[in-house]
């Protein structure tokens, strides 16, 4: 018995370790596409065509062209309403299953956490993803 559980407690120790690993490349990742988005947006808002939005992108990122066309259609999406802070939200499906806004490429720009939940729950409604509700809404810094 002790073997065996000195072989749970490593096992345990190694998904901790795992999660945590995750967690930090997830928050990087999350990190890179908002420092993509307000690039892009940036761009856009300086009057440059989408077109050259996408190539500015491909040079200065090292994106590949579908990923910086995703960026630039993204923020065009988002540059409608972007008075206020910037928001992203979670919310959960009618599976039970857990999404990110950054998952499905939405922003919300909003002057206080309640406006920006009111919009986030909106967003969701006008999409065709069958949501079940909101869980949080955090600002993106």
């Amino acid at each position: 018995m002790k073997q065996s559980t000195g072989i749970d407690f490593q096992r345990a120790a190694f998904v901790d370790s795992l999660h945590s690993s995750l967690r930090q490349q997830a928050d990087s990742a999350l990190k890179f596409q908002d420092k993509i988005l307000i690039e892009a947006q940036t761009y856009l808002e300086d009057g440059l065509t989408s077109e050259e939005s996408v190539e500015l992108l491909m040079i200065e990122q090292g994106l590949a062209r579908e990923a910086a066309v995703s960026y630039i259609n993204m923020s065009s999406d988002n540059s409608i309403d972007s008075e206020g802070e910037a928001y992203s939200f979670q919310f959960s499906d009618d599976y039970g299953k857990v999404w990110s806004s950054h998952d499905i490429g939405k922003v919300i720009y909003a002057s206080s956490e309640g406006e920006a939940w009111d919009k986030a729950e909106q967003s969701l409604l006008a999409s065709d993803i069958e949501t079940d509700s909101v869980l949080s809404v955090n600002r993106v810094t």
